[in-house]
């Protein structure tokens, strides 16, 4: 069986509901990525962050991430998923609250290797 006509065989035996709330799913996950990569590249441009350089990787992904693109997307997205982020988001723009939390980590991780 190929993987191909087991899709197909899990999708029939979902109910509708079932497959738009999969759909619906899976369409949150894909606008989360979106979001983060654009803001990730936002920060770049404002903090001239080199994307493929390795400066930020070790502050901010615990080891997954081998650039600095990567390592800000998966902070970014580890930020939006966060409440209080979200609501400072509501007062002002999420590139400020994001630069601003950005910032104060690289402080405190640059105080700590001190």
């Amino acid at each position: 069986m190929t993987r191909r006509t087991s899709t197909r065989k899990i999708l029939r035996s979902l109910s509708k509901a079932q497959l738009l709330e999969c759909l619906e799913g899976e369409l949150a996950l894909i606008e989360h990525e979106r979001r983060s990569a654009h803001y990730a590249e936002q920060l770049m441009a404002q903090l001239h962050i080199r994307p493929h350089g390795v400066d930020l990787v070790c502050f901010l992904d615990a080891g997954s991430s081998n650039r600095n693109v990567d390592a800000l997307r998966f902070w970014v997205a580890e930020k939006l998923d966060d409440d209080d982020i979200r609501y400072e988001a509501t007062l002002s723009s999420m590139i400020d609250v994001l630069l601003n939390h950005l910032s104060r980590q690289l402080t405190r991780m640059e105080a700590a290797n001190s």
